[in-house]
């Protein structure tokens, strides 16, 4: 049923059935979003400090591929289509460069 909508499209699904629900499930959903907002903001702190290290192609790459991540318009699967698509368009050096990173991150 969901699984081509657009992030925000889920997002005020699941909003809307946990405030339907209320309770200890609205409570334990709320603390999970504040712990995942937290999680998104440590990893964005070291994701940019891992980039101060890129070249200037590999920053606008990491940034673009960023951007795509966080479009709310975008579905799942369009988002890897857009991913792979970018990544493809990549000079193999880029790529790499990319790819020593996100492996250090993770």
């Amino acid at each position: 049923k969901y699984a081509n909508k657009p992030d925000s499209q889920l997002e005020a699904a699941g909003e809307e059935w946990v405030n339907g629900k209320g309770g200890m499930i609205k409570e334990n959903y709320n603390q999970f979003k504040a712990n995942m907002q937290l999680m998104h903001e440590k990893a964005a702190l070291l994701g940019k400090a891992m980039a101060e290290n890129l070249s200037p192609e590999a920053k606008k790459a990491d940034v673009d591929l960023s951007n795509i991540g966080k479009d709310k318009t975008l579905s799942e699967q369009q988002k890897r289509e857009k991913f792979k698509e970018y990544l493809r368009n990549l000079s193999p050096a880029v790529r790499n460069e990319l790819q020593a990173v996100f492996y250090a991150k993770f």
